[in-house]
């Protein structure tokens, strides 16, 4: 997959938001539309709204393994529990309320995104998912 690196007008606070792996969704999007491959792995979206949504569903019409991160609770605009719902009806995993903490490198490249669950009136806790390519729903922001 040769989708643009991340390029937004503001960098993703994120340790490790420079590694090979980390992509914007509507780069991403584009390479899909030209008929380049998915990649192969485990897909990691950062939610980023509508955008992010798209991307995994074309992530996972492609066969791809696909997770999406979403910082809100389900119910929660613009997190409708409606939309999280479809995707994981079209075999899409849903991590609701989740901020991402980091990327963890191997061999350079991206490997696993430490999360921390923000649930409401719990405490928050730690959590680790597998991703040979994190996009970015709404471009890194």
């Amino acid at each position: 997959m040769c989708a643009a690196p991340v390029t937004c007008r503001e960098p993703l606070a994120l340790a490790g938001a420079d590694a090979p792996g980390v992509v914007d969704g509507p780069a991403l999007l584009d390479a899909l539309e030209r008929g380049e491959p998915p990649p192969a792995g485990e897909v990691v979206v950062l939610c980023g709204g509508e955008a992010g949504f798209e991307c995994a569903r074309a992530l996972r019409q492609r066969g791809c393994s696909v997770t999406v991160v979403c910082r809100r609770v389900p119910g929660e605009p613009p997190a409708c529990a409606d939309r999280l719902e479809a995707l994981a009806r079209e075999g899409i995993q849903v991590e609701p309320a989740a901020v991402p903490a980091e990327i963890i490198r191997r061999g350079g490249r991206v490997r696993w995104l430490r999360l921390v669950r923000t649930p409401p009136a719990q405490p928050a806790r730690d959590f680790v998912l597998p991703a040979d390519l994190l996009v970015l729903g709404g471009a890194g922001r």
